[in-house]
């Protein structure tokens, strides 16, 4: 059976309500705007921690992640070293039926600290029922 990584919020954290979905964020890091696409999309940065997400039936896929359950669904995880330092944290949530919409949720962060708030963040994504 694939880990189960979902968590519950740090003190001081705010949640945000993205429709179909809620996840908790550092209260640093804020709504910077969506982006435009045949999807619901959103998109967050502070304290070295940028955040977006896509969610919709035709969002970009993980490849060779980690299989764990967020939430009550599985997800794959995938965490890649990027220039400087950066570190990238990809979730891609499998769709809870054939056809149905599913979420990617995207992180750059500065440093080890912020990579481990957006893991925090990823398991305490609840879906609407």
């Amino acid at each position: 059976p694939a880990p189960d990584f979902s968590s519950s919020a740090p003190d001081g954290w705010r949640q945000s309500i993205e429709g179909p979905f809620t996840f908790f964020l550092p209260r640093e890091v804020r709504r910077v705007g969506p982006k435009l696409f045949d999807s619901i999309a959103g998109k967050f940065d502070g304290e070295g921690l940028r955040i977006d997400y896509d969610y919709g039936y035709y969002v970009p896929d993980c490849a060779d992640g980690d299989w764990a359950r967020i939430g009550g669904r599985y997800v794959e995880i995938v965490r890649t070293a990027g220039a400087n330092g950066v570190v990238r944290v990809t979730a891609c949530f499998a769709a809870p039926s054939r056809g149905a919409k599913r979420l990617t949720i995207r992180a750059e962060a500065d440093d080890m600290a912020a990579a481990d708030d957006a893991m925090t963040a990823f398991g305490t994504i609840r879906f609407a029922r």
